[in-house]
């Protein structure tokens, strides 16, 4: 892990670490925010694996205002999965994985206490009134880290041990103790990557940013406050994703294939009528980075649909009851929609374990969910239920993937002649997002290049050498490959001067030391 040691009260808001930065809001957004008393806030919530530095699955952290002991509490938490993609053989907690992460405390400043029949967590005293307790979490279905501000009375009560050293000798405030718990978070984010990280992939840095509640997304009640964003029965239709058809993705041939058969049936109900056809509700299904999510966007964008897309912590809640509540409002309000509608689960494995694992308010999700398909299905055919997943099909449950209720249809690695399509598209994509599109010409030489004179990539960059270099890889690799070889031209750029140009020989030597 890294030696640095931050002065963390004179660093802006969010950590920066080996491979994971952490970007929060303004002091004066976080200050407002935290004195928002009676509600959860969500300060960050992640749930997409293909982009979160693996075996990372959910990142959360939230605050609320305990009336009890009259605190901010502060709570972080890191899911995990618990398959490892090489071997798919289950994680089990290593003895050295909290030494690692108390080491990795230890370099960032702070005392670490250890408590002799908690040898499952870390206490981090913050000043004299808070600690930092870090523990690890584990079941048979779910593995984690959560990382929680708790009054160092509470703590010292319930284990009958004084805590020493606090990293503050005077009460800090609610930002300040953010900061504290933001970024012991990205430490244990750091220390999980380098204990676990998929060497392929090492030294790929990831961004995690906050990002506030979209104005266009009423919040009318205290149910919809509850976790801080806008409830997701509460989405007003309003749709701003960006508009992109299944022809123009490169790749997943079979998938799109599916998914424009599907898309037929949406768009001539009287054809498929007559041939006694009607849609049905799909589950995408394959590795991190093969384009699930873009694949979803694609298919609503062919059948002219809104797409509101529900995470499971939306739904899931810590509360009995609501989480049923919150499916029964998303799916009365899907129903009032009069156009084309995908409501997309994302992380529907979290949702969908078999029975017997997650939980009561889990099995009350699965229960409810597998209604309502049933009712789409006979009642709504303008509403398709679209999911992605990176669990394997035998861990999900039974009933809600069975013929005629969710087809799964697989999004496996690319073949190197998909590589050789979306490869072509994701260089495009990365050259037109440089300038507006009418701004790109050629030179005499057939580049692209923008108006300004400057073109990012050379003519000597060979597709089909590449595609074939890359066995295993997926799109999302490939674009964090052209990202370093921008980013290492950039930095050629501002030690020298010089504008070059990406060549082939220069992304073969991203390839070559790409995660190491």
């Amino acid at each position: 892990m890294t030696e640095q040691q931050p002065a963390h009260d004179s660093i802006p808001n969010g950590f920066d670490g080996k491979y994971v930065s952490i970007e929060l809001e303004s002091d004066d957004y976080l200050t407002e925010l935290l004195s928002t008393s009676g509600v959860l806030k969500t300060l960050l919530e992640h749930n997409d694996e293909d982009f979160l530095p693996y075996p990372a699955k959910e990142i959360h952290l939230e605050s609320w205002y305990d009336d009890t002991c009259s605190m901010q509490r502060i709570e972080g938490e890191v899911n995990i999965r618990p398959t490892s993609i090489e071997s798919n053989e289950t994680i089990v907690w290593p003895t050295t994985f909290l030494e690692e992460i108390d080491s990795a405390i230890q370099h960032y400043g702070y005392d670490t206490s250890r408590i002799k029949h908690d040898d499952r967590a870390i206490y981090i005293t913050l000043d004299t009134m808070t600690t930092v307790r870090i523990s690890l979490a584990a079941s048979a279905t779910q593995i984690g880290v959560d990382i929680d501000l708790e009054p160092t009375r509470d703590i010292e009560k319930a284990t009958h041990i004084s805590l020493q050293n606090p990293y503050a000798e005077h009460p800090m405030t609610d930002l300040e103790r953010l900061r504290h718990v933001t970024t012991m978070l990205g430490v244990v984010i750091d220390t999980l990557r380098e204990c676990y990280g998929n060497s392929a992939k090492r030294y790929v840095r990831y961004t995690i940013k906050q990002h506030k509640p979209s104005k266009e997304l009423a919040i009318v009640d205290i149910d919809a406050t509850m976790k801080g964003n806008p409830h997701p029965s509460e989405y007003s239709g309003v749709d701003d994703r960006e508009h992109t058809s299944l022809d123009s993705i490169g790749g997943a041939t079979q998938a799109k294939e599916r998914l424009a058969e599907l898309a037929s049936i949406v768009n001539d109900p009287e054809a498929a009528a007559a041939f006694d056809i009607q849609p049905t509700h799909i589950l995408l299904h394959g590795p991190p980075g093969t384009g699930k999510t873009t694949l979803i966007n694609a298919f609503a964008s062919e059948i002219n649909a809104t797409t509101w897309t529900i995470s499971s912590s939306d739904l899931i809640e810590k509360w009995v009851g609501s989480s049923g509540r919150n499916l029964a409002e998303t799916f009365k309000n899907a129903k009032a929609i009069s156009g084309n509608l995908v409501l997309f689960l994302a992380a529907f494995g979290a949702l969908a374990h078999r029975q017997g694992s997650g939980g009561g308010e889990r099995t009350d999700i699965r229960t409810l969910l597998n209604t309502e398909l049933e009712s789409l299905t006979k009642n709504y055919t303008n509403i398709i239920v679209a999911a992605a997943t990176n669990v394997d099909l035998d861990e999900l449950e039974p009933s809600l993937i069975r013929s005629g209720r969710m087809e799964p249809i697989a999004v496996p690695l690319p073949t190197e002649q998909e590589r050789f399509d979306f490869f072509g598209v994701i260089l495009y994509e990365s050259i037109r997002k440089k300038v507006h599109e009418n701004e790109l010409v050629f030179d005499e030489n057939g580049e692209y290049m923008s108006a300004d004179g400057f073109s990012l990539y050379d003519v000597s960059i060979d597709l089909r050498d590449l595609a074939a270099r890359t066995d295993g890889m997926t799109g999302a690799d490939f674009k964090q490959i052209l990202l370093r070889a921008r980013k290492r031209k950039f930095s050629h750029y501002r030690t020298t001067g010089e504008l070059q140009l990406i060549s082939h020989n220069d992304i073969l030597h991203e390839i070559m030391h790409f995660g190491r």
